[in-house]
């Protein structure tokens, strides 16, 4: 996989572009992680890609490690909501949204967990954490290896092209109460991706 003209090129790779993202980014200063929440990635890359939601993200990668990119590398996207960092408030100009494929916060019932559009999850997918907003047990979907990998290749590669400041999680930047990536997520493993 590789970077040519601030797209990816390769094997995992598959272009599905959203037309209504036109503004070319102010600078690369942030790569800001998400979770879709979603039913599956197509279904998620269908809603950010469609004229019609306020939302969009440059990538998505799939549980599998499929990588979905809808916007180019040089052109804003619309994935960070009411949010703000060291001062700055339109990060959406400054930075790179990445999506990962994964239903995030689940509901436990006496037999099984499922997520909010009510998928069932399997057991072997599903670890308890603390909510980061109050504190309290919660249940979470994992990652999978197969995408957290592509995720570090995508990262790095990043990292080489561009001048990026900081790797963050959305639930660090928003305004709103975003709680993705999820405590699920290895965020400081990829935070020092920068220094290494």
């Amino acid at each position: 996989m590789y970077l040519h003209k601030h797209i990816l090129v390769g094997s995992p790779v598959q272009h599905l572009w959203s037309k209504k993202n036109r503004e070319p980014l102010i600078c690369h200063d942030n790569i800001v992680i998400h979770y879709t929440a979603g039913a599956t990635a197509l279904s998620s890359v269908r809603y950010l890609i469609s004229e019609n939601t306020p939302v969009s993200a440059h990538v998505l990668i799939a549980r599998d490690g499929t990588i979905y990119q809808m916007v180019d590398f040089n052109t804003q996207a619309w994935h960070c909501g009411k949010s703000k960092l060291y001062g700055k408030t339109d990060l959406n100009a400054r930075s790179i949204g990445i999506e990962l494929e994964n239903a995030g916060l689940l509901t436990k019932t006496e037999k099984y967990f499922k997520a909010w559009f009510g998928k069932r999850i399997h057991n072997d997918q599903v670890v308890e954490l603390p909510h980061p907003g109050t504190g309290q047990r919660a249940w979470w979907q994992t990652y999978t290896q197969p995408q957290l990998n592509t995720l570090k290749q995508v990262c790095s590669l990043l990292l080489f092209h561009y001048k990026f400041r900081r790797i963050v999680g959305h639930n660090e930047i928003s305004l709103s109460g975003k709680i993705d990536p999820g405590p699920a997520f290895p965020l400081k493993e990829f935070k020092n991706l920068i220094y290494a």
